[in-house]
């Protein structure tokens, strides 16, 4: 039995019981059960934001490890960056200028590049998003710069054969040469005494002396004329062909490939000659040039080079 409760009735004097309606208990109760239901929501939301469930606990600590690794990847990506930058410059300034070729356009190199880059104003999301978009670009740059590199190797190979073939070399040896009696340019005929131009120089040697081939190449013509007797062309591709003239002999025959320094016939005087001599000349893209400009890889010395030069260009007639 519930416990009853009086008041005080001050016109009848006396102490009469509180009576209760149904009502309010009702409300008594309505109003507990949200007090309860208040604590009870209060006490879960406190537990899930403030504590931390082992799971929870255990998918945080491997999220911040990602999140590192994430940010450790993106100044690696920095890094990487300067390092290619430095390849490019090398590449665009040293390489391709050795080998004479353009430098790649900067908007193909920096394909992709550009777009927000402080990945501490980032969320998580944006800054995998971000850091995959910066490994893509790098990649695409790095694959550039392999295909220059590949280019430049190819470039690099195509020069060293050209380097082999272009007639870099006196055709006598400096110990059996004598010396330079006509240079290139205009010379009185020795047997006309006409000034005409004399298309090659003619180094004096001794009947017999070897004569070399001044750079690798195809011999395209083996042949006996009137007036340069016993000759020899060689074809050293690139625009080169060189001509040896007045020969005793020769040591190799058409179609015959060529290296640098290789023995192709002996010093004669044979045809418009008169006195055993090698006339040699350099045509280059099928224009004479002087032969002279291409004594790179000989023996002979600059101050030899400079006396020939002067006595050359003081011989006023050829011997052919």
């Amino acid at each position: 039995m519930p416990s009853k409760k009086y008041f005080y009735n001050a016109e009848t004097c006396q102490y009469e019981v509180i009576s209760r309606k149904k009502k309010y208990y009702f409300i008594q109760f309505f109003l507990y059960s949200i007090f309860v239901l208040s604590a009870s929501l209060g006490i879960f939301y406190t537990y899930t934001h403030f504590t931390e469930t082992p799971k929870e606990k255990k998918l945080r600590k491997k999220n911040d490890f990602l999140e590192h690794q994430v940010k450790n990847i993106q100044l690696e990506i920095t890094e990487a960056n300067y390092i290619l930058q430095d390849l490019q410059k090398k590449d665009d300034d040293l390489y391709r200028t050795i080998f004479e070729v353009a430098p790649i356009d900067p908007q193909i190199r920096q394909v992709g590049m550009g777009g927000v880059d402080p990945y501490d104003i980032m969320s998580k999301h944006e800054l995998i998003v971000d850091t995959s978009q910066k490994i893509q670009q790098l990649k695409q740059r790095l694959y550039i710069q392999v295909k220059s590199y590949i280019y430049l190797l190819k470039m690099a190979a195509q020069k060293e054969v050209q380097w082999k073939c272009i007639p870099l070399m006196q055709p006598i040896a400096k110990q059996h040469l004598k010396k330079l009696a006509s240079g290139f340019g205009l010379r009185n005929d020795p047997f006309t005494k006409v000034k005409k131009m004399h298309h090659g120089i003619d180094l004096v040697a001794t009947k017999g002396t070897p004569v070399y081939a001044t750079g690798d190449g195809v011999v395209r013509l083996v042949h006996q004329s009137n007036s340069y007797g016993n000759q020899i062309e060689i074809n050293h591709g690139f625009g080169y062909v060189t001509k040896y003239a007045h020969l005793h002999k020769w040591h190799v025959k058409q179609g015959q490939k060529i290296k640098r320094g290789q023995l192709i016939a002996e010093v004669g005087s044979t045809g418009r000659s008169q006195a055993p001599h090698l006339h040699y000349e350099v045509i280059k893209k099928g224009k004479k040039v002087n032969p002279m400009l291409y004594f790179v890889l000989n023996q002979i010395t600059p101050e030899a080079y400079h006396q020939a030069f002067i006595q050359a260009k003081k011989k006023n007639q050829s011997l052919d």
